[in-house]
């Protein structure tokens, strides 16, 4: 317990001896002699706790001792040399050899420089020892920071707790399994602010024996993965930054899973995420969530080791290995795999490959290709990819997506892909926007490769509108001896500009298409919807169209076709059903042959047209037609119309004779003419506006005497022409002649008239 620094070389409070390895000071594990338990150490430092290359602490023992180094300010371990074998590096260690539980080892201090070996390792059937530390500033150097299996029982576990971790070249925090007894592989738990990998740091669990690896959990705000280690330090072999879970080839046991909790999530320049069986066990599963994204960026020619390595998620069975594949599950509001990046869960030995989940908020992209022209054409697109590769016995694994936006471009691929005797996986994307599928290579693809003889996998794509341009393309092709797969599309709108959707075959029956396309399908500039089999002018019979949509639309004589074609095998079936069909014709075998002036089926191919041709037709068999069926919806051209009446209306009965005042009618019956803006509308079809003057009629004296009746003149007297309205004392408005007395007036037109006596 210093007040001040602390510095040392070697310390020793093993329960038993054991001889140095020549001209190392570390153990040889072949030599052991443990007779009793080990003594603990602890080191406290007001402050820095140094550890000068190379030094020791062992605490080896029936029972593996306690080590615990605290400083106020730091503990550095020196490292050696880069390219030292790692045995001579300085070295902390707690070892148990009993059938009980070892002792921890514990770093504390607020900065940790390590650059050697902490270990805590179980030679027994108990439960080894922890490996525990905790800083605000982590950096490792050419450090091996682990717990360690090599009997029965099971692994302590590896813990880093820091606000910042700077894992550097050579570098290893994890736990491995070397049991040949059935023992457990501790779980690794990394939990920082920031996470910056490169050079080749490993965060790991790894089982070499027979037993299970750990698990590998890491959370953090952001976490950034770059680099490999360089060929001095690699020994010929790739090995990249990674946060990983392995069984190595030879080993019997699961990998672990890897769990991974950020905002941003961050690989290049080879780096990678993966779990991987190489011997006989399942491969771990892998599960991210990021707050904000995920992005998978490049490629690297490695040129010691003399491979094209993608920055990569992965999920693997190796060649030669037994096991199923993992699960890949992503998280996060963007995704992005460019430049030649890997998202893939894959299968090359005996067993499936897993599945890869992807759910993005906002959207994922897939984008570009890297391209090693200058050693060969050994070019890597990026890819998401659930496949089955040469070697593989099992099938495909599922590829869901569900976003957004699907944006697939610049050579970038969507694939589920079968390489072997393993069927192909299947894809099925849930998108409630776009889906884009841009350039030459750019593709959504679930084929069969050349020599496999799986069949294809099947394509479900659920959007609000498809895109497929410039050579991009949808496709469950067979190019080997396997049938091909069934797509179907369920969107608002479909358009193809040199686009192809395809479920053709080279020499096998051609898969099924179904387009249920809500608005319309648009083909421009040679774009394509085949089924057709026998490609290379083999057998296989055609697929099965099914379309369904409002309007299907081509550009005329853009050579744009809806083919079901077979060369020697029958033509399948092209279902249409529409309210309309622009700039397509459906043809005939005959038809071909007199467009084209052949009847040689190596020559009978629409694709000479330029026109737009819908076909279903057998090439080299004039017998083995398929059909083409169009359907319109029975339209009842009543509906919606009205009834007129049988009898023609004389449209001058409906309009109002006016008379001219003082003509003979208007002197026997009188007459009223309206001017100005009070009373009717200025024409029949509009209303009153808020200007004019509504008034009501004014009816004359009551109780008609029989004075009266005799004044009343007995032939009609000309009356005098209404010229303004007045208003009277008791507030009523009247129609009268211009200057009647007592009255105050009011013109047509809104202005008083002056007040008359």
């Amino acid at each position: 317990d210093s007040r001040g620094g602390l510095t040392f070389n070697t310390i020793n409070v093993s329960g038993g001896t054991f001889a140095p390895e020549p001209d190392r000071n570390v153990p040889d594990f072949t030599t052991f002699d443990i007779q009793s338990d080990s003594g603990d150490v602890t080191l406290l430092a007001a402050g820095d706790l140094v550890m000068p290359f190379p030094s020791t602490i062992y605490a080896l023992g029936l029972r593996g001792g306690a080590i615990t180094l605290a400083s106020d300010t730091a503990i550095i371990q020196e490292n050696g040399p880069f390219g030292i074998d790692p045995f001579a590096l300085s070295w902390i260690e707690s070892d148990t050899f009993d059938l009980v539980s070892g002792g921890d080892v514990r770093l504390t201090a607020p900065s940790l420089l390590i650059g050697g070996n902490i270990l805590a390792s179980n030679e027994g059937d108990g439960r080894g020892g922890d490996v525990i530390l905790t800083s605000t500033s982590l950096v490792t150097n050419q450090a091996s920071i682990a717990t360690r299996l090599f009997g029965a029982g099971t692994a302590g576990n590896t813990r880093v707790i820091t606000d910042s971790l700077r894992h550097g070249a050579f570098s290893t925090i994890g736990s491995v399994n070397y049991s040949l007894a059935g023992g457990q592989g501790g779980d690794v738990t990394v939990e920082t602010g920031s996470l910056l990998a490169e050079g080749g740091a490993q965060i790991t669990s790894a089982a070499f024996g027979i037993g299970d690896a750990g698990d590998v959990t890491v959370s953090a705000q952001d976490i950034s993965l770059s680099g490999f280690l360089t060929e001095e330090l690699a020994g010929g072999e790739f090995t990249a930054t990674a946060i990983s879970s392995t069984t190595q080839p030879g080993a019997e046991g699961n990998s672990g899973n890897v769990s991974i909790t950020t905002n941003t999530l961050s690989l290049g320049g080879g780096a990678a995420i993966f779990t991987q069986s190489l011997g006989v066990g399942d491969a771990g599963d892998i599960a991210i969530n990021a707050s904000e994204s995920v992005t998978v960026d490049g490629a690297v020619y490695v040129d010691f080791a003399d491979t094209v390595q993608p920055t990569a998620i992965s999920a693997e069975i190796a060649a030669g290995a037994i096991g199923q594949g993992g699960t890949i599950t992503i998280v996060a509001p963007v995704v992005a795999v460019t430049g030649g990046g890997t998202i893939s869960a894959v299968s090359d030995g005996d067993g499936d490959a897993g599945d890869i989940a992807i759910n993005a908020s906002e959207s994922v992209t897939v984008d570009g290709i890297e391209v090693f022209s200058a050693v060969g054409q050994r070019d890597r697109p990026s890819q998401i990819a659930a496949f089955t590769a040469e070697n593989a016995t099992g099938n495909g694994g599922t590829l869901t997506i569900t976003t957004p936006s699907l944006s697939i471009t610049n050579n970038g691929q969507l694939t589920a892909e079968t390489l072997g005797v393993g069927n192909a996986g299947n894809i099925k994307l849930v998108i409630t926007g776009v889906v884009l599928v841009d350039g030459d290579g750019s593709g959504i693809l679930s084929n069969t490769a050349p020599g496999s003889t799986g069949n294809g996998g099947s394509i479900d794509i659920d959007p609000l509108e498809v895109i497929v341009q410039n050579g991009g393309q949808i496709a469950v092709n067979s190019q080997g001896t396997g049938q091909a797969g069934d797509l179907s599309i369920v969107s608002g709108t479909l358009i193809l500009d040199r686009g192809l959707i395809s479920a053709e075959t080279l020499s096998s029956a051609g898969g099924n298409i179904t387009l249920d396309i809500n608005d319309v399908i648009v083909l421009l500039n040679n774009s394509r919807i085949s089924t057709s089999a026998g490609t290379t002018l083999a057998g296989g019979d055609g697929g099965n169209i099914d379309i369904t949509t409002t309007y299907l639309v081509a550009e005329p004589n853009s050579n744009s076709d809806i083919t079901a074609n077979a060369f020697s095998g029958a033509g399948g079936n092209v279902l249409i059903t529409a309210q309309g069909i622009f700039g397509l014709t459906p043809r005939s075998r005959a038809e071909l042959e007199a467009l084209l002036g052949t009847s040689d089926p190596a020559l009978l191919d629409p694709a000479q047209l330029p026109s737009n041709d819908i076909t279903a037709i057998s090439r080299g068999n004039p017998a083995l037609q398929g059909q083409v069926i169009i359907q319109s919806p029975e339209i009842d051209p009543n509906q919606g119309t009205v009834t007129l009446p049988d009898n023609v209306v004389d449209a001058s009965r409906l309009i109002a004779q006016g008379c001219s005042s003082g003509g003979t009618l208007a002197q026997e019956i009188g007459s009223l003419v309206v001017t100005g803006r009070g009373g009717l509308p200025p024409s029949p079809t509009e209303s009153l506006n808020s200007s004019q003057v509504l008034v009501d009629w004014a009816t004359g004296a009551t109780g008609d005497t029989a004075a009266n009746a005799a004044a009343r003149p007995s032939s009609p007297r000309q009356l005098t022409e209404v010229q303004s309205l007045v208003r009277g004392r008791d507030g009523q408005i009247a129609l009268v002649a211009a200057g009647a007395p007592q009255l105050p007036a009011m013109t047509c037109a809104g202005a008083p008239l002056e007040t008359q006596p």
